[in-house]
C-alpha cells in the first residue's frame, strides 16, 4: 500500500515531511482525554497530575483536557483515579493527535488559511 506524504510548511518554509503516522509519532502528545466533572475541586485536579504519563491538564469551559505522554493505558488509569476519588463526570472521551496537534507542536502556532 502506497502511504501519503505530508509536508508541513510554516510561511513558505518545509519545517517536516512524513506519512501521517510518522508525524504524529514525532511529538510528545500520544492522547488527549477530554472529561467534564459535576463537581471537581482545583486540589483534585492538581492530584490528577500524578496519575501516570499525564503531560499537562487544561480546563477548557466546562470541561479538561489532559494530555498523555504514552498512548498505553491511560483511559483505564483515569478511571482508576475517578473511582478512588469518588468524583462524577458527565462526559469523558479519548482523542488521538491530529495534524493540527503535530503543527503546533512542531511550530507553537495553530493551523491557519
Amino acid at each position: 500500500m502506497l502511504c501519503k506524504r505530508i509536508i508541513i510548511m510554516d510561511k513558505g518554509r518545509s519545517i517536516v515531511t512524513g506519512t501521517n503516522e510518522e508525524l504524529k509519532a514525532m511529538i510528545s502528545t500520544s492522547e488527549k482525554i477530554v472529561v467534564g466533572f459535576s463537581e471537581v475541586g482545583d486540589e483534585t485536579i492538581q492530584k490528577m497530575k500524578s496519575i501516570p504519563h499525564v503531560m499537562d491538564i487544561e480546563k477548557a469551559g466546562e470541561d479538561y483536557i489532559i494530555k498523555f505522554e504514552n498512548g498505553f493505558n491511560n483511559l483505564a488509569n483515569l478511571m482508576e483515579f475517578i473511582q478512588e476519588n469518588e468524583l462524577t463526570y458527565t462526559k469523558l472521551h479519548s482523542q488521538l493527535p491530529s495534524l493540527n496537534d503535530v503543527f503546533l507542536e512542531l511550530t507553537g502556532k495553530e493551523l491557519r488559511d
